[in-house]
């Protein structure tokens, strides 16, 4: 994505298809992803491998759609990770 497309309208996401979002992310992505953060588990521990995935996770999404749009797009997994909490505290599973 050039930079130009990066900055044409920076925080505005296209919609999703759902079901493709879960069965890529399920098929092709978590396993992946397990993959290398066991061989990374191997070499370091637990936190600096979360900071690891954070760092590769923020660089793609930087890259991909733009420092500003990413910044909206981690907010938005911050305030879903959030409510999830709420829902399970409410649930009385926290």
């Amino acid at each position: 994505m050039s930079d130009s497309e990066n900055s044409s309208n920076p925080g505005t996401l296209p919609p999703e298809d759902k079901e493709r979002v879960s069965r890529i992310t399920a098929d092709i992505m978590e396993p992946a992803f397990r993959k290398a953060v066991a061989e990374a588990m191997t070499e370091a521990p637990d936190m600096e491998v979360i900071s690891a995935v954070a760092n590769a996770y923020a660089a793609l999404l930087i890259e991909t759609m733009g420092a500003k749009a990413a910044s909206g797009f981690m907010r938005a997994h911050a305030d879903h990770i959030e409510s999830l909490e709420e829902k399970l505290a409410t649930a009385g599973k926290a």
